[in-house]
C-alpha cells in the first residue's frame, strides 16, 4: 500500500472521537512509510489541526462542497474532478480512495474518469449513515439502487454495525464486498475518576438525580420525546434535571417544547461541548432516544464512564447494548416507555450501578479506538493483496 487519499465530508471543529481515531491512524500509517492525504469542505479548527499536525496531517479544501451553507446541496460531480485532479497529481503516492459521508454520485463519476484514463485506484465506501431495509419479494429499488450501483464500482463497502450487511445484501450486495468495522473511543479519556463537583455547582448546582442526553438537535434523535417524558420524572423525582448537549436546528423549537410542557426549570440546554466525558460524569442515567441512529457512539462514551443507558431499539444500538445487562433497549418514539425505564434506573441503584460496570467491560472487549484503527489499518492492506 502506497498511500490513501481520504475525501471525507466532515467539519472538524472540535477533537471528539472521529478526530482521536485519525489522530491514532496517522501514526500508525507514518510508521509504516504510508501516504495519507484529506480533502474537506472546511478548513479544520484550531485545535484540531495543533493536534494532527504532529501526525504530519496533509489536507487540502475543496470550498465549493457547499452551496449557499445548504449541506444537502452540493457540488458533487465538481468534487469528483477535483478528486481525479489529486490523483493525477499525486499517482504515484495514492492507490485507495476512501469516501466518508460522500454523495453517490461523486463516487460514480471518479470512477468513470478513472476507468478512461487507465488509472487504477481502488475505491472503498464507508457507509456511516443508516440503510433503509426493501421489502421482500421483487423490487426495482433491488437492482437500481445508488447504494448498489456504488458497490459495483467499490472494491469495499464498509458498515459501522453488523446488521446493515443483511440489508445491503437485500440490495443484491456481494457478501465479499461488506466488512462491518465497529466505531471505538480512547479509553483513557473516559473513567470515574474526575473531579466533578465543582462543575456541577457551576452548571446545576446541588441537585439532582441528573439525566443526560447528547446529539444534534436534528428530529431522528428524538429529544421531543424525551422532554415530553420529562413531567413524568417530575411526579417521583421532583429535583431532577436533563441537561442536553448539542446543537442543531431544533434548538428554539424544543426549548418552546420545554417551556410549554412546563419543565424549562428543569432543563439545561449546554449547547456544543469539547468536555463530553466530563458532563457524562456528572449524570445518573444517559439517554439516547433516537429515531434512527447507525452507530450512536455517545453510546459507547457513556458505557465508558460506567453510566447506566437508556436507548431506543433501532439501527446499530442493540450490537452495542445488551438489554437489560449493560443498559436497557425501549422503543423509539414512546415517551412513556421512556419515563417508565428512567424511573426504574434511578429507582434501583444497585442495579444502575451493575449494569454501569458490565457496560464499561464491553466497550473495552470491543469499541476501543485501538481495535478500530487496527481494523480499518487490515482493511486497506487486504486491498493490495488481491
Amino acid at each position: 500500500m502506497k498511500g490513501i487519499l481520504v475525501v471525507e465530508d466532515i467539519n472538524m471543529k472540535r477533537i471528539d472521537s472521529w478526530i482521536d481515531f485519525h489522530y491514532l491512524f496517522l501514526k500508525k500509517c507514518n510508521f509504516n512509510n504510508i501516504h495519507i492525504e484529506f480533502i474537506l469542505p472546511v478548513e479544520p479548527c484550531k485545535e484540531v489541526k495543533e493536534m494532527l499536525e504532529q501526525t504530519n496531517f496533509k489536507y487540502s479544501i475543496f470550498n465549493k462542497w457547499w452551496v449557499d451553507s445548504k449541506t444537502e446541496k452540493r457540488h458533487n460531480f465538481k468534487l469528483a474532478f477535483y478528486v481525479f485532479r489529486c490523483i493525477l497529481e499525486k499517482k504515484d503516492k495514492i492507490d485507495i480512495v476512501a469516501f466518508h459521508f460522500i454523495n453517490e454520485s461523486t463516487v460514480l463519476l471518479l470512477w468513470l474518469l478513472l476507468k478512461i484514463c487507465r488509472i487504477k485506484v481502488k475505491l472503498v465506501w464507508h457507509q456511516h449513515s443508516e440503510i433503509i431495509s426493501l421489502r421482500k419479494g421483487f423490487s426495482i429499488k433491488k437492482y437500481l439502487s445508488k447504494i448498489r450501483i456504488v458497490s459495483l464500482v467499490c472494491e469495499k463497502i464498509c458498515t459501522v454495525y453488523h446488521g446493515q450487511k443483511q440489508i445491503l445484501e437485500e440490495r443484491l450486495i456481494s457478501s465479499k464486498k461488506i466488512t462491518t468495522i465497529y466505531n471505538g473511543i480512547d479509553l483513557s479519556k473516559y473513567n470515574n475518576h474526575i473531579n466533578k463537583s465543582e462543575l456541577k455547582g457551576k452548571l446545576i448546582g446541588n441537585v439532582g438525580p441528573v439525566i443526560l442526553t447528547i446529539g444534534s438537535l436534528i428530529p431522528r434523535k428524538g429529544i421531543n420525546f424525551l422532554l415530553m417524558a420529562l413531567p413524568h420524572i417530575l411526579k417521583v423525582y421532583p429535583q431532577a434535571v436533563l441537561l442536553i448537549v448539542g446543537e442543531g436546528p431544533l434548538d428554539s423549537n424544543l426549548k418552546t417544547l420545554a417551556r410549554n410542557l412546563s419543565v424549562d426549570d428543569k432543563v439545561v440546554f449546554l449547547g456544543r461541548r469539547n468536555d463530553v466525558n466530563q458532563i457524562i460524569s456528572l449524570s445518573d442515567v444517559f439517554v439516547l432516544p433516537s429515531l434512527a441512529e447507525p452507530f450512536g457512539i455517545v453510546n459507547i462514551e457513556a458505557m465508558a464512564m460506567a453510566k447506566p443507558v437508556i436507548a431506543t431499539k433501532v439501527g446499530g444500538i442493540p450490537e452495542i447494548i445488551k438489554d437489560k445487562e449493560s443498559g436497557i433497549l425501549v422503543p423509539p418514539a414512546d415517551s412513556i416507555a421512556l419515563a417508565n425505564t428512567i424511573l426504574e434506573v434511578l429507582r434501583d441503584q444497585t442495579k444502575a450501578i451493575a449494569m454501569g460496570k458490565r457496560a464499561r467491560e464491553i466497550v473495552e472487549e470491543k469499541f476501543t479506538i485501538d481495535k478500530m484503527v487496527d481494523n480499518y489499518f487490515s482493511l486497506y492492506q487486504s486491498l493490495n493483496q488481491h
